[in-house]
């Protein structure tokens, strides 16, 4: 943390949670456009149950990021190629005189589809809370959870395969890193028509003008940015930006914008122009606006080249709603809102 006159402040107590509804979406990256396209498209794969079940490590920041072992679950609906709904559970017996359990509905987003390695990333929001174990003096606490973070998965043999995963953990307000790994049931999904375009990805550099709020950018933002065709003219976007920002003369942090969506490329018979929106979610572990926020994005851009390497870019709009922190002395303003810019190259 780089902090300018940071303010001291005693401990607060826990506060509401903020306006962050869209943020569900993210854990449901475009869900109705998915199953309309699965209705519609007679050469898609039906969905589809799947489960997993496994262990995992997590470094628990109230326990000084000790790390603990724990036992997790996962069950939910392959949706199509390129997207799973999940609700999973967890627990740890011993978090150092702690028991904890936590639940989240997940999303996990496939943008290269399901060949037979396949990442994937991983987007989750639910509830975490431990409680003291026998003859434990620590305190219980409880809070919403959130995580964030990318994943493997290989088929082994038919239906059955294994899942390795990293995460971001923000729980009830604690930063926590956790890997985990799974048994996994999921039957194959094999590829969509022949006729849609391949998945891509695009590595962007990003900047922000402010129209409103009190952030600034540092530094440039960096990015990598995922388009999943599901037709020849739509697809399913992801943008995962990680981005330095301050509010001048107060506070100076990094902050994760995740903004998943969906993208028309049917401007052009080429498909060289899109247009993409969706909700926002931030994640930033301090500062006035610490925790997850949510918000909208809108995005227009395009692509120079026809090749399999091409330049990118675009102009877009940002909304993040926000609340006045009273621990913070410094006036934090309003709701941000910026013009995003960026350039990039996509494969």
């Amino acid at each position: 943390m780089d902090t300018v006159n940071p303010a001291r402040r005693p401990p607060r107590p826990p506060r509401p949670p903020p306006v962050t509804a869209v943020l569900a979406a993210v854990a449901a990256v475009p869900l109705s456009v998915t199953l309309a396209w699965a209705q519609v498209s007679a050469g898609t794969p039906r969905v589809s149950p799947t489960a997993s079940v496994g262990m995992g490590v997590l470094e628990f920041d109230p326990s000084n990021d000790r790390p603990f072992r724990g036992y997790a679950a996962r069950a939910g609906l392959q949706l199509n190629p390129f997207l799973d709904v999940t609700l999973a559970g967890q627990y740890w017996t011993d978090l150092q005189g702690l028991r904890g359990r936590a639940i989240q509905l997940e999303g996990l987003f496939y943008p290269l589809r399901r060949p037979r390695v396949a990442p994937y990333v991983l987007a989750g929001i639910g509830h975490f809370a431990v409680s003291p174990g026998p003859g434990s003096s620590r305190s219980p606490f409880a809070g919403r959870a959130t995580a964030f973070g990318v994943g493997l998965h290989g088929r082994v043999r038919h239906e059955w395969g294994l899942r390795i995963e990293g995460l971001v953990r923000i729980d009830a307000r604690a930063l926590d890193d956790e890997l985990r790994g799974f048994l996994t049931y999921a039957p194959v999904m094999h590829s969509t028509a022949s006729h849609l375009p391949a998945p891509h990805v695009t590595t962007a550099v990003y900047w922000m003008a402010p129209l409103a709020g009190p952030w600034r950018f540092v530094e440039p933002g960096y990015a990598l940015k995922f388009a999943t065709p599901f037709s020849p003219q739509s697809a399913a976007s992801l943008t995962m930006a990680l981005v330095h920002w301050r509010i001048p003369y107060s506070f100076d942090t990094r902050a994760v914008l995740i903004m998943p969506g969906f993208r028309w490329r049917g401007i052009d018979r080429g498909g060289h122009l899109y247009v993409q929106g969706g909700p926002l979610a931030s994640v930033m572990v301090e500062g006035p606006d610490d925790g997850t926020r949510g918000g909208l994005h809108l995005e227009v851009g395009g692509k120079v080249g026809a090749g399999p390497v091409s330049a990118t870019g675009g102009l877009g709009w940002m909304w993040l709603s926000r609340k006045p922190d009273p621990f913070f002395t410094a006036d934090t303003g309003t709701d941000q809102q910026g013009l995003l810019a960026h350039i990039g190259i996509t494969f």
